[in-house]
Parts: structure tokens; C-alpha cells; sequence
């Protein structure tokens, strides 16, 4: 997929000091910063303490937002789902976002790929082929977009949108520093990324000291059950994937979250029980369970009960457990649903 520049534009960096026009002070940079990231103003024409003919001359050599709203769905419980399209590329490459909010907080969930090579039987994502890694603007302009359009400020991140957000490390990384560092300031607890599980990018992380808390989507702690769930050729054994994760924890003292989404007669029996709490018998993980909020072609919710049943017995076992609850569900919130209604 290539790339197609504006003519006489240039995608305006909102994480590097670009090169801004002749005679502008050294404080210019920060001016705009204060403006994006605490005014969430995304128009250099607003940005109304620089001088006119500086907005104007910023307006004509920059794209400072590179991605258009194409769809918007509100949930009756607050959720809210975003379809942007990315500018410049051809073919049109779409994206989703979502925010989610809380009694005590409020979330964006973010896309880092605009397609996924895993294969998760339950996302929509998946059906969309590898798509394109994002850059690190693309990903911090979801979060300033929601914030835009929803006049709020964003508290939490998670990187659970479209995409394995270790397939596209280095962009991902950059995102995180600047979340971390700029005047935005979101702390390491409160950014969330989840993966499949690829070992040596959780090594990477873990020796380059990339703060954050990690999520692994794991789905069966049987072996040939989690293959069939996550259906890519270069995934690794679930041994190898806690080994990292221990790797991880030992340097970093922060606990992995086990990810679960539960699927009826999938693995939601005993059997998948007894596997996952040998698998988490010596390790002090907690595990979340996500039963699947609806009918994905031949698989199925899990009923309450099953539900409750599962999360009993491993907390039986000395396993902190949760339940995730399902935001959305009136609005297909779940990621690469929107996209892949896309003609």
C-alpha cells in the first residue's frame, strides 16, 4: 500500500519539533503543543495567540490531523464507536477507536494496525487481511480526535483496538513514550497492552524499560484449543509466551493480566479449569474473563451461569479472577466490525 502526499504538504509531526517557518520564536513549538494537547485544538487557524500570518503559513505547509471521521455510534451505556479514515492513502485505509467510559474513569481503546495476520476466531479484524502497520501520529490522533469530538479528557489507554500491537513495536513504543511524556502525562498504570503473546518483543519491552501494563490474550491454556482460537502460523508455545512473561515480571514487578475470552463448549469446561489453573498455580497472575458478547458465526456466549462457574473455581484455586463486563454491545463495538462494513 503506498502512501499519496497532498501536494506542497507535509504531515505536520506532533511528537518532533518539525521545522517551522522562518522567524518563528522558540517557544512556537510549545505554544502548539499547549493548544493540541490541552485545548484539543486540532486546527492551526484556532490556535488564536500565534500570529495570523504564522497560522496561516502553518495551515498551508502542515496536515496537523491526518485522520476523518467517517462513522460515529453511541451506546446506551456511554460508549461510543469511531470509524476514521486515514488521509493520504490509496487505497482508503480505515481505522477504529472507542471510547468507554466509567464511574471512575474514562477510556480509549486504540487501534495500532489497520488489519490483523492472528486470526482470532471472535474479531472481525482478522477477516480484514494484515492491513498496515500505523505510524505513531496515527495512533496518538485517535485519542486527541475522541477527546475533540467528545469535549473530555481521557484518563486510561488500552491497546486492545485493531492490530497486535507488538507487530508494530517500534511506532507503538513512540506512542507510549508520548502519551507518558508529553503535557498529556498518562501514567504507565493506567496504559494497558494486550498481545497474543510474542515472546521476544516482551523481552525487548521488559530490557528497554518500556513502562506499561501487559495483557496476554491467551483463550486456553491448552495448547492445540488456543491454535484453533488464535489461528496464526508464527504462534508460540504457551510455555515459551509465560516464560516471558515471568521474564517480565521478575524485572519489572508488574503482574501480566490473563486474558480469557470465554466461548461456549470451546473452553469453558473442566478441563480447560484444571489446565489453566496448572498453567497459574506457581505464578500470582490475575485472570480476566471476557465472555464473547454475542454470536460470531458457529461460536457462542457462554450462559451466567457457566460464566460464574468458571471464575468460582479458579478463584477456589487462589486465582484473582474477574469478569469483565461488555461495553457496547448495541453498537457492535467490538474491534473491525465498522471496517468491515466498509465497501
Amino acid at each position: 500500500m503506498r502512501r499519496k502526499k497532498s501536494v506542497n504538504k507535509e504531515t505536520f509531526s506532533i511528537f518532533e519539533n518539525p521545522s517551522l517557518p522562518a522567524g518563528s520564536r522558540s517557544y512556537t513549538y510549545h505554544q502548539i503543543m499547549h493548544w493540541i494537547l490541552k485545548k484539543k485544538v486540532l486546527d492551526f487557524s484556532l490556535m488564536t495567540n500565534l500570529p495570523s500570518a504564522l497560522r496561516a503559513e502553518l495551515s498551508q505547509r502542515f496536515t496537523l490531523n491526518t485522520l476523518k471521521l467517517k462513522k460515529r455510534r453511541d451506546s446506551s451505556d456511554g460508549t461510543v464507536k469511531f470509524l476514521f479514515e486515514l488521509e493520504n492513502y490509496v487505497p482508503p485505509v480505515f481505522i477504529e477507536s472507542v471510547y468507554i467510559p466509567s464511574h471512575t474513569h474514562t477510556t480509549a481503546c486504540l487501534s495500532t494496525q489497520s488489519g490483523c495476520v492472528c486470526g482470532c476466531i471472535f474479531c472481525a479484524t482478522g477477516t480484514l487481511g494484515p492491513g498496515k502497520n500505523l505510524l505513531f501520529p496515527e495512533i496518538v490522533l485517535q485519542l486527541l480526535n475522541m477527546e475533540n469530538i467528545l469535549l473530555t479528557r481521557i484518563s486510561h489507554i488500552v491497546f486492545m483496538g485493531m492490530g497486535e500491537p507488538l507487530h508494530n513495536y517500534n511506532e507503538v513504543v513512540k506512542a507510549i513514550q508520548f502519551f507518558q511524556k508529553s503535557l498529556l502525562r498518562i501514567s504507565a498504570r493506567k496504559i494497558t497492552l494486550s498481545t497474543i503473546g510474542i515472546p521476544d518483543k516482551i523481552r525487548r519491552l521488559t530490557d528497554e524499560n518500556v513502562r506499561v501494563e501487559l495483557a496476554i490474550s491467551l483463550h486456553s491454556a491448552i495448547e492445540s484449543k488456543r491454535r484453533h482460537i488464535i489461528q496464526y502460523k508464527g504462534l508460540k508455545p504457551i510455555e515459551e509466551v509465560m516464560d516471558a512473561c515471568d521474564y517480565y515480571f521478575a524485572r519489572t514487578k508488574r503482574l501480566p493480566t490473563i486474558e480469557y475470552v470465554l466461548v461456549k463448549g470451546l473452553n469453558d469446561d473442566r478441563e480447560d479449569i484444571y489446565a489453566l489453573v496448572k498453567l497459574l498455580q506457581n505464578r500470582p497472575y490475575k485472570v480476566n474473563l471476557i465472555p464473547l458478547n454475542k454470536a460470531v458465526g458457529n461460536y457462542q456466549p457462554p450462559s451466567q451461569e457457566t460464566v460464574r462457574r468458571f471464575c468460582t473455581s479458579l478463584q477456589k484455586y487462589g486465582i484473582k479472577t474477574t469478569v469483565r463486563r461488555s461495553a457496547g454491545q448495541d453498537i457492535d463495538a467490538a474491534c473491525g466490525q465498522l471496517c468491515a462494513r466498509q465497501d
